[in-house]
């Protein structure tokens, strides 16, 4: 079985982003089984609506150093499981990154074409 990579903290900060995702979007977020490599699955709590799955990053950095750093860095492993979830179910994969200096977001699809760099674990 693969090492879990998240601290208490990493869980605390992702669930003040759920929170405020749940309000902007209102919806309800439930969370996913690590087999399914992403975080959460958001549902609309008003029509049951499956608004997206999503994987939640917390960083330590702005977004303008993550650009000088050549963009923010995710494993190929969750980009294609973000792909084959959106081509079998037809629900959004959504990025929320939230950085120091704000909350971003980008679709996760096959329609992008990820630049692949070799880093990080392997």
């Amino acid at each position: 079985m693969r090492e879990l990579f998240e601290s208490k903290n990493d869980r605390e900060n992702e669930a003040k982003v759920v929170k405020f995702l749940e309000y902007a979007w209102p919806s309800v977020a439930y969370k996913l089984p690590i087999k399914y490599h992403l975080d959460y699955l958001l549902q609309n709590i008003v029509t049951d609506e499956n608004i997206a799955f999503i994987e939640i990053k917390c960083i330590t950095y702005s977004m303008a150093q993550i650009k000088s750093f050549g963009g923010y860095k995710l494993s190929l492993d969750k980009w294609l499981t973000a792909c084959k979830l959106h081509d079998v179910t037809g629900i959004p994969c959504h990025l929320i990154v939230r950085a120091t200096d704000g909350l971003f977001y980008c679709d996760m699809d096959n329609t992008q074409r990820p630049e692949i760099v070799i880093f990080g674990r392997t």
